[in-house]
């Protein structure tokens, strides 16, 4: 049994470090791939482009994470419900999960 525990603990160590890897290469390829917009490029003022990069202020972030939550959502046939998550920050995770009866359904992100 002592085994089976280091194992799993192993396991989980492993999945650990895996998601930070794949959170940092997700920052750097954001990073990596910026591109103002030519609106920013455009202004006088170098603050809206600052706040592109910099993200919100630290003065007014929240750390807890923002979540949307719903369940038994019915989506009529050829239906579509959208699910507004405005990322402010690159290197964002955005999670979700999406359950389905009868195996019908598709989206995007």
């Amino acid at each position: 049994q002592e085994d089976e525990k280091e194992s799993t603990d192993d396991k989980e160590n492993a999945d650990a470090e895996a998601e930070v890897e794949a959170i940092a290469e997700a920052t750097k390829v954001a990073d990596e791939s910026y591109t103002p917009s030519q609106s920013l490029l455009q202004t006088s003022s170098p603050y809206p482009l600052i706040r592109s990069v910099d993200g919100i202020s630290l003065k007014t972030y929240n750390p807890t994470p923002s979540r949307f939550s719903a369940t038994d959502v019915s989506v009529p046939l050829r239906a579509k419900l959208e699910v507004p998550i405005h990322v402010t920050n690159s290197g964002s995770v955005v999670e979700y999960t999406v359950e389905c009866r009868d195996y019908d359904i598709g989206f995007g992100v």
